[in-house]
Protein backbone atom coordinates (compact mmCIF):
# COMPACT_ATOMS: atom_id res chain seq x y z
CA UNK A 1 0.00 0.00 0.00
CA UNK A 2 3.12 2.43 -1.11
CA UNK A 3 2.21 5.91 -1.82
CA UNK A 4 4.68 8.48 -3.40
CA UNK A 5 4.75 11.70 -5.74
CA UNK A 6 7.51 14.90 -6.63
CA UNK A 7 7.95 17.04 -3.33
CA UNK A 8 5.82 19.99 -4.57
CA UNK A 9 3.14 18.02 -4.90
CA UNK A 10 1.37 17.97 -1.38
CA UNK A 11 1.34 22.25 -1.92
CA UNK A 12 -0.55 21.76 -5.28
CA UNK A 13 -2.69 18.83 -3.98
CA UNK A 14 -3.60 21.52 -1.07
CA UNK A 15 -4.70 23.66 -4.01
CA UNK A 16 -6.63 21.46 -5.44
CA UNK A 17 -8.28 19.88 -2.57
CA UNK A 18 -10.10 23.60 -1.55
CA UNK A 19 -11.94 23.48 -4.65
CA UNK A 20 -12.74 19.89 -4.31
CA UNK A 21 -14.21 19.78 -1.23
CA UNK A 22 -16.09 22.58 -2.46
CA UNK A 23 -17.34 21.12 -5.49
CA UNK A 24 -18.19 17.36 -4.01
CA UNK A 25 -18.32 18.05 -0.34
CA UNK A 26 -20.59 14.81 -0.42
CA UNK A 27 -17.65 12.36 -1.71
CA UNK A 28 -17.47 9.67 0.74
CA UNK A 29 -14.23 8.62 2.29
CA UNK A 30 -13.02 5.13 1.55
CA UNK A 31 -11.45 2.97 4.22
CA UNK A 32 -9.59 -0.22 3.62
CA UNK A 33 -8.31 -2.72 6.21
CA UNK A 34 -6.38 -5.94 5.40
CA UNK A 35 -4.09 -8.26 6.59
CA UNK A 36 -1.06 -11.05 5.66
CA UNK A 37 0.09 -14.05 8.51
CA UNK A 38 2.79 -16.19 7.08
CA UNK A 39 3.93 -19.50 9.26
CA UNK A 40 6.90 -21.53 8.83
CA UNK A 41 7.22 -25.17 10.41
CA UNK A 42 10.78 -26.48 10.00
CA UNK A 43 13.38 -29.11 10.88
CA UNK A 44 17.14 -28.15 10.30
CA UNK A 45 20.62 -30.29 10.89
CA UNK A 46 24.02 -28.08 11.17
CA UNK A 47 27.66 -28.31 11.63
CA UNK A 48 30.18 -25.40 12.39
CA UNK A 49 27.42 -23.75 14.45
CA UNK A 50 25.90 -20.22 14.22
CA UNK A 51 22.80 -22.12 13.16
CA UNK A 52 20.19 -22.40 16.04
CA UNK A 53 17.83 -23.51 14.28
CA UNK A 54 13.98 -22.33 15.27
CA UNK A 55 11.55 -24.82 14.75
CA UNK A 56 8.43 -22.07 13.82
CA UNK A 57 8.72 -18.58 12.46
CA UNK A 58 5.55 -16.45 12.22
CA UNK A 59 5.03 -12.76 10.67
CA UNK A 60 1.61 -10.81 10.91
CA UNK A 61 0.92 -7.90 8.76
CA UNK A 62 -2.04 -5.33 8.87
CA UNK A 63 -2.75 -1.83 6.95
CA UNK A 64 -4.89 0.17 6.97
CA UNK A 65 -6.10 3.21 4.70
CA UNK A 66 -8.35 6.05 4.59
CA UNK A 67 -8.74 8.05 1.69
CA UNK A 68 -11.28 10.49 -0.74
CA UNK A 69 -11.14 10.74 -3.99
CA UNK A 70 -12.46 14.35 -5.31
CA UNK A 71 -14.20 15.49 -8.77
CA UNK A 72 -10.92 16.81 -9.98
CA UNK A 73 -9.10 13.05 -9.98
CA UNK A 74 -7.06 14.08 -6.42
CA UNK A 75 -6.23 11.54 -4.21
CA UNK A 76 -5.81 12.48 -0.56
CA UNK A 77 -5.22 9.79 1.81
CA UNK A 78 -3.24 8.59 5.03
CA UNK A 79 -2.08 4.78 5.27
CA UNK A 80 -0.34 2.60 8.04
CA UNK A 81 1.15 -0.97 9.00
CA UNK A 82 2.01 -3.02 12.37
CA UNK A 83 4.08 -5.88 11.96
CA UNK A 84 4.53 -8.76 14.80
CA UNK A 85 7.36 -11.38 14.27
CA UNK A 86 8.20 -14.46 15.94
CA UNK A 87 11.77 -15.05 14.23
CA UNK A 88 15.14 -16.06 15.50
CA UNK A 89 16.16 -14.33 18.06
CA UNK A 90 19.84 -13.50 17.04
CA UNK A 91 18.74 -11.25 14.18
CA UNK A 92 18.70 -7.48 15.51
CA UNK A 93 16.74 -7.07 13.44
CA UNK A 94 18.86 -8.40 10.29
CA UNK A 95 21.89 -9.84 10.10
CA UNK A 96 22.99 -11.04 13.73
CA UNK A 97 26.23 -12.61 14.56
CA UNK A 98 28.68 -13.69 12.39
CA UNK A 99 31.64 -15.21 13.46
CA UNK A 100 34.30 -13.47 15.91
CA UNK A 101 36.30 -10.51 14.99
CA UNK A 102 36.44 -8.49 18.19
CA UNK A 103 37.27 -4.82 18.38
CA UNK A 104 40.59 -3.90 18.83
CA UNK A 105 41.99 -7.05 16.66
CA UNK A 106 44.23 -6.13 13.14
CA UNK A 107 41.80 -6.35 10.46
CA UNK A 108 38.25 -6.78 12.38
CA UNK A 109 36.13 -3.69 11.88
CA UNK A 110 35.66 -0.87 14.88
CA UNK A 111 35.04 2.15 15.93
CA UNK A 112 36.33 3.56 19.21
CA UNK A 113 36.87 0.22 20.77
CA UNK A 114 33.38 -1.42 20.18
CA UNK A 115 32.55 -3.80 17.09
CA UNK A 116 30.97 -2.48 13.91
CA UNK A 117 27.72 -4.00 12.84
CA UNK A 118 27.56 -4.38 8.67
CA UNK A 119 24.84 -1.45 7.06
CA UNK A 120 23.64 -3.85 4.16
CA UNK A 121 23.91 -7.14 5.66
CA UNK A 122 23.39 -6.18 9.16
CA UNK A 123 26.02 -8.95 10.39
CA UNK A 124 28.85 -8.08 13.17
CA UNK A 125 31.99 -10.29 14.41
CA UNK A 126 31.20 -8.65 18.23
CA UNK A 127 28.78 -7.28 20.34
CA UNK A 128 25.56 -8.49 21.54
CA UNK A 129 23.09 -8.72 18.70
CA UNK A 130 20.09 -10.46 20.32
CA UNK A 131 16.54 -9.26 20.65
CA UNK A 132 13.74 -10.77 22.65
CA UNK A 133 11.11 -12.33 20.56
CA UNK A 134 8.19 -11.76 19.28
CA UNK A 135 8.45 -8.26 18.41
CA UNK A 136 5.61 -5.78 17.93
CA UNK A 137 6.18 -2.34 15.38
CA UNK A 138 4.85 0.21 13.21
CA UNK A 139 6.42 -0.35 10.16
CA UNK A 140 4.82 2.13 8.20
CA UNK A 141 2.54 5.72 8.96
CA UNK A 142 2.47 7.72 6.17
CA UNK A 143 0.04 10.99 4.53
CA UNK A 144 0.24 10.07 0.87
CA UNK A 145 -1.23 12.87 -2.35
CA UNK A 146 -1.99 11.22 -5.40
CA UNK A 147 -3.34 12.17 -9.08
CA UNK A 148 -2.40 12.54 -12.84
CA UNK A 149 1.14 13.28 -12.32
CA UNK A 150 2.42 11.14 -10.29
CA UNK A 151 2.00 9.86 -6.25
CA UNK A 152 3.87 11.38 -2.94
CA UNK A 153 4.50 10.19 0.43
CA UNK A 154 5.27 11.74 3.58
CA UNK A 155 6.15 10.25 7.15
CA UNK A 156 7.30 6.67 7.94
CA UNK A 157 7.67 4.29 4.36
CA UNK A 158 9.72 2.88 2.31
CA UNK A 159 12.51 4.66 0.00
CA UNK A 160 12.54 5.04 -3.56
CA UNK A 161 15.25 2.91 -4.16
CA UNK A 162 13.26 -0.14 -2.25
CA UNK A 163 10.15 0.84 -4.03
CA UNK A 164 11.53 0.09 -7.25
CA UNK A 165 13.75 -2.78 -6.71
CA UNK A 166 13.18 -5.91 -7.37
CA UNK A 167 13.87 -8.81 -5.93
CA UNK A 168 13.94 -12.79 -7.22
CA UNK A 169 10.67 -14.48 -8.49
CA UNK A 170 9.42 -16.80 -5.42
CA UNK A 171 6.39 -18.76 -4.71
CA UNK A 172 7.13 -18.10 -1.20
CA UNK A 173 5.34 -15.59 1.43
CA UNK A 174 8.55 -14.61 3.53
CA UNK A 175 10.64 -17.43 4.07
CA UNK A 176 12.87 -17.38 0.71
CA UNK A 177 16.76 -17.07 1.59
CA UNK A 178 16.82 -14.10 -1.12
CA UNK A 179 15.29 -11.13 0.43
CA UNK A 180 13.14 -13.22 3.26
CA UNK A 181 11.62 -11.63 5.81
CA UNK A 182 11.60 -14.48 8.52
CA UNK A 183 14.78 -17.11 8.55
CA UNK A 184 14.99 -20.35 10.19
CA UNK A 185 18.16 -20.52 11.56
CA UNK A 186 19.75 -16.97 11.53
CA UNK A 187 22.81 -17.95 8.79
CA UNK A 188 21.02 -15.58 6.55
CA UNK A 189 21.31 -15.22 2.51
CA UNK A 190 21.40 -12.62 -0.23
CA UNK A 191 19.66 -9.08 0.11
CA UNK A 192 19.52 -7.55 -3.10
CA UNK A 193 16.95 -5.05 -2.49
CA UNK A 194 18.17 -1.97 -2.17
CA UNK A 195 17.13 -0.87 1.09
CA UNK A 196 19.18 0.94 4.23
CA UNK A 197 16.74 3.65 5.43
CA UNK A 198 14.06 1.58 6.16
CA UNK A 199 10.76 3.23 7.08
CA UNK A 200 12.72 6.16 8.71
CA UNK A 201 10.79 9.51 8.13
CA UNK A 202 10.90 10.34 4.48
CA UNK A 203 9.59 11.92 1.40
CA UNK A 204 9.11 10.10 -1.54
CA UNK A 205 7.92 10.91 -5.25
CA UNK A 206 7.17 8.64 -7.92
CA UNK A 207 5.47 9.71 -11.55
CA UNK A 208 3.70 8.31 -13.86
CA UNK A 209 4.63 5.72 -15.87
CA UNK A 210 5.33 6.76 -19.56
CA UNK A 211 6.15 3.85 -22.07
CA UNK A 212 6.31 1.64 -19.45
CA UNK A 213 9.14 3.87 -17.82
CA UNK A 214 8.47 5.02 -14.03
CA UNK A 215 10.87 7.20 -11.68
CA UNK A 216 11.28 7.71 -8.00
CA UNK A 217 13.36 9.96 -5.73
CA UNK A 218 13.04 10.01 -1.78
CA UNK A 219 14.70 12.01 0.54
CA UNK A 220 15.38 10.86 4.16
CA UNK A 221 16.87 12.84 6.67
CA UNK A 222 18.09 10.87 9.26
CA UNK A 223 18.06 6.49 9.03
CA UNK A 224 17.03 6.46 12.37
CA UNK A 225 13.64 4.42 13.00
CA UNK A 226 13.86 0.30 13.35
CA UNK A 227 11.57 -1.84 12.14
CA UNK A 228 11.48 -5.84 11.64
CA UNK A 229 13.93 -5.87 9.10
CA UNK A 230 15.79 -2.79 9.21
CA UNK A 231 17.26 -1.03 12.14
CA UNK A 232 19.35 1.46 13.97
CA UNK A 233 18.68 1.58 17.83
CA UNK A 234 21.33 1.50 20.01
CA UNK A 235 21.26 -1.51 22.34
CA UNK A 236 23.64 -1.71 25.48
CA UNK A 237 26.81 -3.68 24.91
CA UNK A 238 25.43 -3.82 21.05
CA UNK A 239 27.99 -3.32 17.76
CA UNK A 240 28.35 0.42 16.26
CA UNK A 241 25.34 0.87 13.38
CA UNK A 242 26.53 3.36 10.63
CA UNK A 243 23.86 6.05 11.05
CA UNK A 244 23.40 7.63 7.91
CA UNK A 245 21.74 11.10 7.54
CA UNK A 246 20.88 13.23 4.19
CA UNK A 247 19.81 10.06 2.16
CA UNK A 248 19.20 10.39 -1.04
CA UNK A 249 17.07 7.28 -3.19
CA UNK A 250 16.47 6.96 -6.77
CA UNK A 251 15.59 4.65 -9.30
CA UNK A 252 13.78 4.06 -12.54
CA UNK A 253 11.77 0.83 -13.40
CA UNK A 254 10.43 -1.19 -16.70
CA UNK A 255 7.57 -2.84 -17.32
CA UNK A 256 6.70 -3.88 -20.25
CA UNK A 257 4.48 -6.92 -22.25
CA UNK A 258 5.83 -7.67 -25.46
CA UNK A 259 3.49 -8.73 -28.73
CA UNK A 260 4.83 -12.27 -28.41
CA UNK A 261 3.47 -12.21 -25.03
CA UNK A 262 6.77 -11.90 -22.78
CA UNK A 263 6.70 -9.55 -19.99
CA UNK A 264 10.05 -7.89 -18.83
CA UNK A 265 10.73 -6.33 -15.93
CA UNK A 266 13.83 -4.01 -14.62
CA UNK A 267 14.88 -1.94 -12.46
CA UNK A 268 18.03 0.40 -11.59
CA UNK A 269 18.08 1.82 -8.46
CA UNK A 270 20.99 3.89 -6.43
CA UNK A 271 21.76 5.59 -2.67
CA UNK A 272 23.61 7.44 -0.84
CA UNK A 273 23.97 9.26 2.73
CA UNK A 274 26.14 11.23 4.88
CA UNK A 275 27.46 9.30 7.89
CA UNK A 276 26.56 11.03 10.91
CA UNK A 277 28.82 9.01 13.57
CA UNK A 278 31.55 11.40 13.63
CA UNK A 279 34.30 8.68 13.24
CA UNK A 280 36.92 8.68 10.68
CA UNK A 281 36.40 4.98 10.30
CA UNK A 282 33.00 5.91 8.21
CA UNK A 283 32.56 7.68 4.84
CA UNK A 284 29.66 8.38 3.08
CA UNK A 285 27.60 5.39 2.18
CA UNK A 286 26.95 4.29 -1.67
CA UNK A 287 24.85 1.39 -2.67
CA UNK A 288 23.21 0.50 -6.04
CA UNK A 289 21.19 -2.49 -7.52
CA UNK A 290 20.12 -3.50 -11.03
CA UNK A 291 17.29 -6.43 -11.70
CA UNK A 292 15.66 -7.97 -14.64
CA UNK A 293 12.42 -10.61 -14.32
CA UNK A 294 11.09 -12.34 -17.22
CA UNK A 295 7.45 -14.42 -17.69
CA UNK A 296 6.41 -15.91 -20.43
CA UNK A 297 3.50 -18.44 -20.28
CA UNK A 298 4.08 -20.26 -17.10
CA UNK A 299 7.50 -19.38 -16.81
CA UNK A 300 9.15 -16.90 -14.51
CA UNK A 301 12.84 -16.43 -14.73
CA UNK A 302 14.99 -13.29 -12.75
CA UNK A 303 17.92 -12.27 -11.44
CA UNK A 304 18.91 -9.16 -8.97
CA UNK A 305 22.52 -7.69 -7.98
CA UNK A 306 23.28 -5.55 -5.33
CA UNK A 307 26.99 -3.66 -5.03
CA UNK A 308 27.67 -1.50 -1.44
CA UNK A 309 30.69 0.05 -0.30
CA UNK A 310 29.18 -0.15 3.38
CA UNK A 311 30.27 3.80 4.05
CA UNK A 312 33.68 2.57 5.38
CA UNK A 313 36.33 4.78 4.68
CA UNK A 314 39.65 2.72 4.26
CA UNK A 315 39.95 0.08 1.53
CA UNK A 316 37.70 -2.48 0.05
CA UNK A 317 34.79 -3.35 2.38
CA UNK A 318 31.81 -3.48 0.88
CA UNK A 319 28.74 -6.00 0.34
CA UNK A 320 28.01 -7.88 -2.82
CA UNK A 321 25.46 -9.97 -3.33
CA UNK A 322 23.95 -12.09 -6.48
CA UNK A 323 20.84 -14.09 -7.00
CA UNK A 324 18.79 -15.54 -9.27
CA UNK A 325 15.61 -17.75 -9.48
CA UNK A 326 13.28 -19.82 -11.67
CA UNK A 327 9.23 -20.27 -11.11
CA UNK A 328 7.20 -22.50 -13.00
CA UNK A 329 3.10 -22.60 -12.99
CA UNK A 330 0.60 -25.03 -13.79
CA UNK A 331 -3.03 -24.77 -12.64
CA UNK A 332 -2.72 -24.39 -8.87
CA UNK A 333 0.81 -25.42 -8.30
CA UNK A 334 3.92 -24.10 -8.50
CA UNK A 335 7.50 -24.65 -8.56
CA UNK A 336 10.36 -22.35 -7.90
CA UNK A 337 14.76 -22.83 -7.76
CA UNK A 338 16.28 -19.85 -5.90
CA UNK A 339 20.12 -19.92 -5.58
CA UNK A 340 22.10 -16.67 -4.18
CA UNK A 341 25.90 -15.95 -3.26
CA UNK A 342 27.20 -12.59 -1.04
CA UNK A 343 30.03 -11.42 0.29
CA UNK A 344 30.62 -8.89 3.26
CA UNK A 345 33.85 -7.70 3.49
CA UNK A 346 33.58 -5.60 5.98
CA UNK A 347 31.77 -8.40 8.50
CA UNK A 348 34.49 -10.68 6.74
CA UNK A 349 31.44 -13.30 5.86
CA UNK A 350 30.13 -15.19 2.66
CA UNK A 351 27.24 -16.60 2.05
CA UNK A 352 25.85 -19.18 -0.49
CA UNK A 353 22.29 -20.65 -0.57
CA UNK A 354 20.11 -22.93 -2.44
CA UNK A 355 16.43 -23.54 -1.86
CA UNK A 356 13.69 -25.44 -4.00
CA UNK A 357 9.95 -25.13 -3.00
CA UNK A 358 6.65 -26.39 -4.13
CA UNK A 359 3.42 -23.93 -3.41
CA UNK A 360 -0.72 -24.93 -3.74
CA UNK A 361 -2.46 -22.55 -4.63
CA UNK A 362 -5.39 -23.30 -1.77
CA UNK A 363 -7.70 -20.26 -2.90
CA UNK A 364 -8.93 -17.34 -0.92
CA UNK A 365 -5.61 -15.65 -0.70
CA UNK A 366 -3.84 -18.45 0.99
CA UNK A 367 -0.92 -20.79 -0.46
CA UNK A 368 1.05 -24.03 0.99
CA UNK A 369 4.22 -24.69 0.32
CA UNK A 370 7.13 -27.18 0.98
CA UNK A 371 10.49 -26.40 0.60
CA UNK A 372 14.06 -27.39 1.21
CA UNK A 373 16.94 -25.30 1.80
CA UNK A 374 20.80 -25.28 2.32
CA UNK A 375 23.18 -22.38 3.77
CA UNK A 376 26.97 -22.51 3.56
CA UNK A 377 28.32 -19.32 5.65
CA UNK A 378 32.32 -18.57 6.11
CA UNK A 379 32.74 -16.27 9.36
CA UNK A 380 35.50 -15.22 10.85
CA UNK A 381 37.41 -16.85 14.03
CA UNK A 382 40.22 -15.07 15.70
CA UNK A 383 42.69 -17.66 17.22
CA UNK A 384 46.00 -16.76 19.21
CA UNK A 385 47.46 -17.44 15.11
CA UNK A 386 45.68 -14.59 13.81
CA UNK A 387 42.17 -14.16 12.13
CA UNK A 388 40.84 -17.24 10.22
CA UNK A 389 37.96 -17.93 9.06
CA UNK A 390 35.40 -21.03 9.68
CA UNK A 391 32.43 -22.87 7.82
CA UNK A 392 28.57 -22.92 9.41
CA UNK A 393 26.02 -24.73 7.38
CA UNK A 394 22.58 -25.42 7.79
CA UNK A 395 20.07 -28.29 5.45
CA UNK A 396 16.57 -28.39 6.44
CA UNK A 397 12.83 -28.91 4.91
CA UNK A 398 9.79 -26.94 6.10
CA UNK A 399 6.30 -25.75 5.56
CA UNK A 400 5.20 -22.30 5.02
CA UNK A 401 1.27 -21.26 4.80
CA UNK A 402 0.35 -17.74 3.98
CA UNK A 403 -2.82 -16.11 4.21
CA UNK A 404 -4.66 -13.16 3.20
CA UNK A 405 -7.08 -12.10 6.27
Amino acid sequence: MRKAIFPSAFAIAASFAAPAFAQDAASPVEFELSGRIVIGVGAFSESGGGADPQGVVVRYEGEGSVERIFDNGLTIGASGEVAVELDRPERTPRGGRAGSCPAGFADCASVAGRPVRAPISGFSGGGVTGNDAPRTVIEEAYLYAEGGWGEMSLGLTEGAATELSLSTPTVLGGTSNVDGSLNFTGLGGAQTINDFSGSSAKITAESVAILGLRGAISYTPEANYETLDQGFSPRGGGPVDYIGENVLEAGLAFNRVWSNGLQTEASVTYLTAESANNAPEFDRLNTWNASVQLELGAFRVGAAYLNSDNGWAQGDRGYESLAASGVYETGPWSVMLEGSDSSDNLAHTDIWTILAAVRHDMGQGVGLSFGASHQDRSVPLVTTAGRGSTDQRSTGVFLEIAADL
